[in-house]
């Protein structure tokens, strides 16, 4: 892709080696699969998930449910819960998706697993939000979204940081509201909420989660800004600085 670029300096030839990439992989993949419509399923979940990231901002408690009527429009007797397991399962092991769990009221112990998908490679995320249609403001802001959980993804698997097998996002009962993400401290056991703009936007739901001490912590990263701390607790952070954020604040030796 780099190589494509630099050569190019065209991003629609970026795009297109984007989709000879996925379609190598889909052709690479038959072997795991019995039937063509097998195979067939497998090859739309990918625009299936972007369309989730855009519709879903809450998550799903049945994703296969959910994806089967974004796949074929409405409930199919063609398509089984199996099919649709078999086929997210080889994405998520084949390194294309990752999973982000559902905390309610950020509570740690209070957890819904497998709630939201994200892509592992932000290119092919790009290239399939861009098929959904939405404009570029709603891509921009699904994209850096996606660059946060990456972070967070890779704390958990490198780190001894956060708690959790997956990244978490949150929602808030009280207000019906929702979190980008939550992470609990390993090193200090507090709640820190992340919340992700594009722009200079605030997040009322993580205001109202700190202020009811849901949270201890709440880190906006924002495209557009210079960073900022405000009361101590609310610390505004570039977001391509996320991986200099830390979760030790409160620690009385730091």
């Amino acid at each position: 892709m780099v190589e494509t670029y630099l050569e190019t300096k065209d991003i629609s030839q970026c795009r297109a080696q984007v989709e000879k990439n996925v379609e190598i992989f889909i052709r690479e993949s038959s072997r795991y699969f019995e039937t063509a419509l097998e195979l067939d399923l497998f090859g739309k979940m990918f625009s299936a998930i972007a369309i989730s990231l855009v519709k879903e901002k809450k998550g799903t408690d049945d994703f296969v449910t959910d994806f089967s009527k974004i796949v074929f429009k409405e409930e199919s007797g063609k398509i089984s819960k199996k099919m649709v397991n078999a086929a997210i399962s080889w994405l998520y092991l084949s390194h294309v998706i990752g999973y982000c769990s559902k905390s309610i009221d950020c509570n740690h112990l209070d957890l819904v697993d497998n709630c939201r998908f994200y892509f592992l490679d932000l290119g092919v995320a790009a290239y399939f939000l861009r098929r959904t249609g939405e404009t570029r403001d709603t891509i921009r802001g699904i994209l850096c979204e996606n660059f946060v959980y990456l972070d967070i993804l890779k704390r958990i698997k490198t780190t001894d940081t956060i708690a959790g097998d997956a990244p978490w996002f949150a929602v808030y009962r009280a207000t019906g509201g929702e979190l980008d993400f939550y992470v609990r401290s390993l090193l200090v056991y507090k709640n820190y909420g992340l919340e992700v703009k594009a722009g200079r936007n605030t997040g009322k739901t993580v205001s109202r989660l700190l202020v009811d001490g849901k949270l201890d912590y709440v880190y906006y990263l924002k495209g557009d800004t210079y960073g900022g701390i405000a009361e101590g607790k609310l610390i505004t952070v570039p977001i391509y600085l996320v991986n200099r954020i830390h979760f030790n604040l409160g620690d009385q030796q730091c």
